[in-house]
């Protein structure tokens, strides 16, 4: 099973103007507008995310147990807005109804997620005019009735009323509406037709009560016709859209219906916002009326301050349940005086039954609400967190804000007497670990990361791809059940990409290769796993001059004992060319393979098989795998072979580290230049207190300066920076850098793309646990550039 999902780029500046710092992931906007029960008596949220996206706002479904605990999350959209708005339960899955929002056009999109989110199938509804989604409604054996505003002209707008079946196939769409701006918001199915309300400024047809008036102000209404403001609007339609009737309720400033409810005595209950009754600030207008649309009786429902209707749902007996955005009665004499969250319990005939008030230290908005069983409410909605204005030194940036304002999704329940019971937070914001960056002339720079989908400790592979100025394109993740790992990957033929990681072998015990093959829309073409009883591990895959890939790793399925160094081929289909095995008795591994100019290949790892400690293992390897010659080197500590690269001027750069002769010194990083046949010219070593580890490195398009080296310098607290480095061709070091913050922090790959160096590591930004994905890119120097 795959998915997508899409990561949103958070902009950082510094106290000294905005640089080039990109960091994916850190928690930003998650909000849940909708949700319903699952199968196995858990829950299953939609809404939107910028937390986590291929754009702006994504759209976001969020899977938990009974307790609202968190189960697992998936995200939905391209590179602009996605929301989700309402999702319905089917047999095998979910129906999902949201928006897609494009710098030229607002489209109605459903989509169909089975269980466990994996996306059957969508549809978006495209239209010469925008279209607004503002509620869908299930109608039980038919499909799917959604309501909106279709605007017309910056002055004009419609209200439409759309009928889907239940595989999203239009049946009929209707739209309503006069010269000015018209919408509707909500429709209901009635007997023999359908009721829906909105707001209109073209038309005028009051149902209110026609108030008693003396003969003087009737001539003069004669005579001079009364202004037109917006009014809420009622309409009935028959079962094919036709309208019936219409009327209007209003009185001289904005008046908006918003929700329509249907009372067993053939009349209705029509719910909105005025602006023209009671309060200058605005309050909630409840209107009964007739079969035909005639005041029965109306009520306002609100305080002194600002109240806003958020939604409503029907309870038991004709009682009708409110939410508000409201100021709370004397908040003003309070420190906190945002607004919060209300909730109103009306009888069918207007009495208020209860209203009660859920303040937080935050302002806070409810968009939803849910009836479970059990005589249980929930509340769906955000809190909203205001900037926290210190900022968190950021060694080598001067100074990082420590995020921007936040929404955080807000779940609550009550009980029917609007006693709340327990409340949960959730953020878009899980574990993910950038491994491997890929960046090739005049491409698109792209990273291999890993995922934490489930927030359990379980992986899943994910491709990411950015332009030149790190704004995200376009993304692909593989999640399934098990543990998924990306290692490595590289660009196939015709715009393919190739990677490679681990997964649980679905044959034998043990951890197997897992290959897959995607084209550049995203689509998987090929997939196949490798290996044998044993763990087979895949560390490192380049293109093969032949065709195909070379994959380089280890293995213990197969070879001379303990764990071999392991090299695999494969072509174009990922169909095995040839697998052998290398080393000695003991441990032996290959970490990275590069290819050479003379169209052989260099092979680096780790060898314990040739003394009683770890030596850099490197081997020359013609096209079929075949030993051209191999060479150990090492002191009397610990030696690890991570890197190789061929020098243009001839021979090897071999990296990797050290164990400091100082004990409490750590690690150190050792390099080392080879000749052509392997044969020592120099090695130097570079460290200081902790651990200095490198990952990754890159030749410099100005040769004379030699590569870089990006990995991580490590506190004997435990805390960690992100280590750049510069070293000549004859292994002087030109200049080191470190950045990062008060946490965990490293560099993981970079790439010299002619103008700079851009680097890709990870890093905790927050204190939360999570690792999140980082881009910044420098001159050649080490400096972070300006945006």
């Amino acid at each position: 099973m795959m998915r997508v999902i899409f990561f949103i780029l958070l902009l950082i500046g510094s106290i000294n103007g905005e640089k080039w710092f990109r960091h994916y992931g850190v928690s930003k906007n998650d909000n849940l507008t909708s949700m319903t029960k699952t199968k196995d008596s858990g829950f299953i949220f939609v809404g939107s995310s910028t937390t986590l996206g291929n754009g702006r706002n994504d759209l976001w479904v969020l899977k938990t147990d009974d307790s609202l605990n968190f189960n697992w999350q998936r995200f939905y959209g391209g590179p602009f807005d996605d929301l989700g708005k309402k999702i319905f339960p089917q047999k095998d899955g979910f129906i999902i109804i949201g928006q897609k929002i494009t710098p030229t056009s607002k489209d109605i999109w459903i989509l169909k997620i089975d269980s466990k989110g994996k996306k059957e199938w969508e549809k978006v509804f495209n239209n010469k005019n925008d279209n607004i989604v503002h509620s869908i409604e299930e109608l039980k054996g038919v499909g799917f009735i959604v309501t909106g505003v279709e605007e017309i002209s910056f002055k004009e707008s419609q209200g439409f009323i759309l009928l889907l079946d239940k595989n999203g196939e239009t049946i009929w769409k209707k739209v309503f509406g006069g010269r000015e701006k018209d919408g509707l918001f909500n429709t209901k199915k009635i007997k023999g037709g359908f009721i829906s309300v909105g707001y209109t400024n073209s038309i005028s047809n009051s149902g209110l009560k026609i108030p008693e008036t003396t003969f003087l102000q009737r001539l003069l209404r004669f005579f001079i016709s009364p202004k037109m403001s917006q009014d809420i609007w009622l309409i009935n339609l028959d079962n094919d859209g036709k309208m019936i009737w219409e009327k209007t309720y209003g009185g001289k400033k904005e008046d908006t219906g918003q929700f329509v409810f249907t009372a067993g005595d053939s009349s209705y209950l029509v719910l909105g916002n005025t602006n023209s009754f009671k309060s200058k600030k605005g309050d909630i207008w409840v209107i009964k009326t007739d079969d035909q649309g005639k005041e029965v009786w109306n009520n306002i429902y609100g305080g002194k301050g600002k109240d806003y209707l958020k939604h409503s749902i029907e309870l038991n007996s004709g009682n009708v349940l409110m939410t508000l955005s409201s100021e709370e009665e004397g908040s003003l004499l309070k420190k906190n005086n945002s607004m919060q969250t209300r909730n109103i319990l009306i009888s069918e005939n207007g009495g208020t039954l209860w209203d009660n008030y859920y303040s937080s230290d935050h302002a806070n908005n409810i968009s939803g609400l849910y009836k479970s069983e059990k005589n249980r409410i929930i509340n769906i909605g955000y809190k909203i967190i205001p900037k926290n204005k210190e900022k968190i030194k950021f060694e080598g940036l001067g100074g990082v804000p420590n995020g921007e304002q936040k929404i955080q999704a807000w779940v609550f329940d009550i009980d029917t007497l609007g006693i709340k019971n327990r409340e949960q937070v959730f953020i878009g914001d899980r574990s993910e670990y950038g491994v491997a960056l890929m960046k090739e002339p005049d491409s698109d720079i792209y990273v291999l990361a890993n995922l934490d989908s489930y927030n359990n400790g379980e992986n899943d592979i994910a491709i990411l791809a950015f332009n030149s100025f790190g704004t995200i394109k376009n993304a692909v993740s593989i999640i399934e059940d098990g543990d998924q790992t990306g290692t490595s990957f590289h660009n196939g033929i015709n715009e393919k990409i190739i990677i490679i990681g681990e997964t649980y072998s679905s044959k034998y015990a043990g951890i197997d290769l897992l290959m897959r093959s995607y084209d550049n829309s995203g689509k998987m073409v090929w997939e196949n796993e490798f290996g044998g009883f044993g763990d087979d591990i895949g560390l490192d895959v380049i293109r093969s001059a032949s065709g195909g890939s070379i994959i380089a790793g280890r293995t213990n399925s197969f070879g001379n004992g303990g764990t071999d160094a392991w090299l695999l081929k494969v072509d174009n289909f990922g169909q095995e060319k040839w697998s052998k095995s290398y080393g000695g008795k003991s441990l032996d591994e290959f970490s990275c393979i590069s290819s050479t100019k003379d169209g052989n290949y260099i092979a680096l790892g780790t060898t314990l098989s040739y003394s009683m400690n770890e030596d850099f293992y490197l081997m020359s390897i013609d096209e079929e795998g075949e030993d051209i010659w191999e060479s150990t080197y090492g002191g009397p500590n610990n030696d690890r072979g991570i890197i190789v690269k061929e020098l243009p001027s001839g021979g090897f750069i071999l990296i990797g580290e050290t164990q400091n002769s100082i004990r409490k010194r750590g690690k150190d990083i050792l390099v080392i230049r080879t000749n052509n046949k392997g044969d020592e010219v120099w090695s130097t070593e570079v460290g200081g207190n902790g651990d200095q580890v490198p990952y990754a490195s890159c030749m410099l398009n100005d040769q004379g300066n030699g590569y870089v080296i990006v990995g991580k310098t490590e506190s004997n607290n435990g805390l960690s920076k992100i280590l750049l480095m510069n070293i000549s061709s004859m292994g002087r070091v030109l200049w080191e850098k470190s950045y990062g913050g008060a946490y965990i922090s490293e560099g993981c790959s970079i790439e010299d793309d002619g103008t700079g160096l851009i680097v890709m590591g990870n890093l905790d930004f927050d204190d939360n646990g999570n690792s999140d994905i980082f881009l910044f890119k420098t001159d050649y120097e080490g400096v972070i550039l300006g945006k």
